[in-house]
């Protein structure tokens, strides 16, 4: 990559990839520095806990899975690529949605999968929740509008939340609103 940006002259890479794609970010902040190129980062605000919310914070899938009680009926929205953690915990029920194909073997007594993509509306989350009689909800803070609905569900029902924080990273330039990304570039020209 950095030998990409050096040859096109590159001078600014605008990372904008989703908030958990830890890799993706840490390779274009060292391939910027090895080029000598500016880095600017667009990323969406984390959602907010509010008084009515009932959150639970943890760093990982991992530790998500250990919050979890055999009597639970769990919903659970983190992508295909960490379900196999949840074989940890085989006994509750877990809804799991996803857009594609877990990448490896489900190993759960009881489940039902879920492929959809969204937007997801509040209205058809809180039927969900009914439906499955959801008393947790897993799901990673990627701050998307378009799945925010799960949230509201959550707490319009009182549904207990494990919130996957995002991953730790190195300082860099952060935008959150694509309206200041327009005006830093408008301001280079």
């Amino acid at each position: 990559m950095s030998e990409f940006m050096k040859e096109k002259e590159i001078t600014h890479l605008l990372d904008a990839s989703h908030p958990f794609s830890k890799a993706i970010t840490i390779n274009s902040l060292v391939a910027t520095k090895m080029a000598n190129v500016n880095y600017i980062c667009f990323e969406r605000k984390k959602w907010e806990k509010t008084k009515e919310d009932s959150w639970r914070f943890v760093s990982d899938i991992n530790k998500a899975v250990k919050l979890i009680e055999d009597n639970d009926s769990v919903f659970v929205t983190i992508g295909n690529k960490e379900i196999r953690y949840l074989n940890r915990r085989p006994k509750p029920f877990y809804l799991i949605r996803m857009i594609t194909d877990p990448s490896d073997k489900i190993k759960l007594e009881n489940y039902e999968i879920i492929f959809d993509r969204g937007p997801f509306d509040l209205e058809s989350e809180i039927n969900i929740l009914k439906k499955y009689s959801i008393n947790k909800l897993i799901t990673k803070n990627s701050g998307s509008p378009a799945v925010f609905g799960k949230i509201q569900a959550a707490r319009t029902m009182g549904v207990e939340v494990i919130m996957i924080e995002r991953p730790a990273l190195p300082a860099r330039k952060i935008f959150t609103d694509v309206e200041e990304v327009y005006q830093f570039f408008s301001s280079m020209a």
